[in-house]
C-alpha cells in the first residue's frame, strides 16, 4: 500500500510477529508442515531488541526449538534478570517510559512466561494472576511495548 507524501504515515515495519509467528509454527509442527514451521521459527528467531522484551521470550523459544540451546537460554537469563529487576527495584535497563504498577507488572508476566516455558504450570499462574491484579490487560502491554522496542531498534 503506498501512502501520499502528504500524510506523513507508512505501515510499521518492521513489525514484531514472533508473538504470532511462534504459536503457529507449533501448529504447524502438529500438523506434519515441517516446512512452513521451520520458516515461522527462523523468522521468530531473528527478532533482536535492544532490551528483552515479550518478543525476546519468543525468539529464545524458536531458537530453542531450532536446537539453538545455548544461545535461547542466554536470551531466558537476560530476559530473567529484566523481570526480577522490574518486579524488585521497579526498573531496569530500557523500560523508562513504562512508570510504576505498569513496570512491576511487567516483571511479573515475564515471569510467568519463563515458568511456563519451564513446565511450571502452577507458578506461572500465579505470577500472571498477580501482573493482572496490578495491570489488567499487561499481555497486551507487553505485546505493544515488544513492537515499539523492535521498530525502534531497526528503523
Amino acid at each position: 500500500c503506498e501512502y501520499p507524501s502528504n500524510l506523513e504515515v507508512a505501515p510499521r515495519e518492521p513489525n514484531l510477529r514472533g508473538f504470532l509467528y511462534y504459536p503457529m509454527a507449533k501448529l504447524h509442527q502438529e500438523l506434519g508442515n515441517k516446512d512452513e514451521a521451520i520458516r515461522l521459527l527462523r523468522i521468530t528467531a531473528g527478532e533482536e531488541s535492544d532490551f528483552p522484551t515479550l518478543g525476546s521470550y519468543y525468539q529464545a523459544l524458536a531458537l530453542r526449538d531450532l536446537g539453538e540451546t545455548q544461545r535461547a537460554n542466554v536470551i531466558m537469563a537476560k530476559l530473567r534478570e529484566v523481570a526480577r529487576a522490574l518486579v524488585e527495584e521497579g526498573k531496569a535497563p530500557g523500560y523508562r517510559w513504562e512508570t510504576g504498577e505498569l513496570q512491576k507488572a511487567l516483571g511479573l508476566y515475564y515471569l510467568a512466561k519463563l515458568e511456563e516455558a519451564a513446565d511450571a504450570k502452577e507458578k506461572a499462574q500465579s505470577y500472571l494472576k498477580k501482573a493482572n491484579s496490578l495491570v489488567p490487560g499487561v499481555e497486551r502491554q507487553a505485546v505493544m511495548l515488544a513492537q515499539r522496542v523492535y521498530a525502534r531498534a531497526h528503523q
